[in-house]
């Protein structure tokens, strides 16, 4: 079944110069706005097929998944282990704060830590795939998952199955309350059939 990634509308670290990963910020009203939108095109392509609604446990990401939930009539189910990158100290930091304790890169970069009590790439990798394994488990229908750019990064990076010493080489965007398809051709090729696609915001 399908794979359909949203991100998170716009949140209010995003126009505060507050810094992401696992600072802890409610959507603004844009993005309220931006997730019904998402939620009203996810809609039209599902056609009122059943979806599960799989989300970091993130306010932002929570509350994305619960407006397009009530748009669905699905309740969403919030994951502690689908969480943003784990910027550590740099968390609620402002992005000056942040600067003042980064780190410089460190090769290979996949073990770079870049703040203090951050997670590196690698392992940021290892806990979503870890994740994403149980909830695939059985999918017995189109799995929704609202995220944020750094984990529907890794989540993409699990899909197609990268080696993980590629994984700090390639890297997606996703907008706020864009959405990405994920899918599997008839041959059971892993596709990106859609990806960042934004036009429902338009």
């Amino acid at each position: 079944m399908p794979l359909i990634l949203i991100r998170h509308g716009e949140a209010e670290h995003q126009i505060k110069n507050i810094t992401g990963g696992w600072t802890d910020t409610h959507l603004t009203p844009l993005g309220v706005q931006q997730a019904q939108k998402a939620g009203e095109q996810i809609k039209k392509l599902l056609k009122d097929e059943p979806c599960r609604i799989i989300t970091s446990d993130l306010k932002r990401a929570y509350q994305t998944a619960q407006i397009i939930g009530e748009i669905l009539n699905v309740k969403p189910e919030a994951y502690h282990s689908l969480r943003e990158y784990n910027n550590g100290e740099a968390a609620w930091k402002s992005t000056i704060e942040a600067a003042e304790m980064y780190t410089s890169p460190t090769f290979p970069t996949i073990d770079w830590c870049p703040y203090p009590g951050a997670e590196t790439w690698r392992t940021f990798y290892i806990r979503i795939s870890e994740a994403m394994e149980e909830i695939f488990k059985t999918p017995e229908e189109t799995l929704i998952i609202v995220g944020h750019s750094g984990n529907l990064t890794q989540v993409t990076h699990w899909w197609l199955r990268l080696p993980i010493d590629l994984i700090d080489d390639i890297n997606y965007k996703f907008d706020n309350a864009s959405i990405t398809i994920l899918s599997l051709s008839e041959l059971k090729e892993k596709m990106i059939e859609k990806l960042n696609d934004t036009t429902h915001l338009k």
